[in-house]
């Protein structure tokens, strides 16, 4: 069995991930809690297991049986198992195992409200990841100041792979140091990372700042960075905006340029090619 995508990169880090530009709509901040909520319930599945496999499965030491199961929890939104994946945060031995209860307990998943005590337990967790991860869900569920010190302290390791989830908490956070962050990665050498940085800040409206930023990203040779700016100008969804994505519709690659037809087309703009 595959290794379980990372919760968080499968719905939120889409820089590279077409099939969200594909569909995006045009962004307000008011909307922008509603829109992943409906993102999290679009990934739900109704699925013919008993429940008693799962929580046997979960009790036993097979690993990716455990990252299967929290995966199937997580998708039919089985809130009276909470309890189990708040113990397996806390005592499983397999780092990802605890990564990934973290994250289904967010509110992008399970939306438990009621776990933000183990959360923070699971702050003080030996590995960067679950502490990270337990961050990430802390912020989403509106415990900014406490996630805040955790991820800032990752984030000032540099960058690394866990960089992106920090950007993703500091917008969550939006203080005005988690925003200072977010800008200071603007200039980041790491053109992904930059990437990332300008996604979020132009998810807070700070379209001024990074409209240059994402304007210059369309240049890339790389298709991820390319699409990933086309997400980021979708934000602003200005007039300028609109006219450089129009500009992509005779991109060389395919997929980009049914990226920006369909989200010309939920703009109105019905008459491109």
């Amino acid at each position: 069995m595959k290794k379980i995508t990372n919760i968080v990169i499968t719905i939120l880090f889409i820089v590279c991930f077409k099939s969200f530009s594909f569909s995006q709509k045009p962004y307000s901040l008011e909307n922008d809690k509603k829109y992943f909520i409906e993102l999290r319930n679009n990934n739900r599945i109704n699925i013919d297991y008993p429940i008693e496999n799962i929580i046997n499965e979960l009790k036993n030491k097979n690993t990716e049986d455990k990252l299967k199961d929290i995966e199937i929890l997580r998708r039919i939104n089985d809130t009276k198992q909470i309890p189990i994946l708040e113990d397996l945060l806390l005592n499983d031995v397999s780092d990802e195992v605890r990564s990934e209860c973290a994250l289904a307990l967010s509110v992008w998943c399970l939306e438990s409200y009621s776990s933000i005590p183990v959360l923070k337990k699971a702050l003080n967790d030996t590995n960067i990841r679950v502490k990270c991860d337990a961050a990430l869900a802390l912020s989403s569920l509106g415990e900014k100041e406490l996630s805040f010190q955790t991820l800032n302290n990752i984030w000032d390791y540099g960058n690394n792979p866990l960089t992106r989830g920090c950007h993703l908490g500091f917008q969550n956070i939006a203080s005005e140091a988690a925003i200072n962050n977010l800008r200071y990665d603007l200039n980041n050498k790491d053109t992904s990372f930059a990437l990332s940085a300008a996604i979020h800040l132009a998810q807070l409206g700070y379209f001024n700042e990074v409209f240059p930023k994402l304007k210059n990203f369309l240049a890339s040779k790389v298709i991820s960075i390319r699409g990933g700016a086309i997400r980021g100008l979708t934000y602003i969804g200005d007039t300028n905006s609109l006219d450089l994505i129009k500009n992509l519709l005779n991109d060389p690659d395919k997929t980009i340029r049914y990226q920006c037809k369909n989200i010309l087309k939920n703009y109105g703009i019905t008459d491109s090619k």
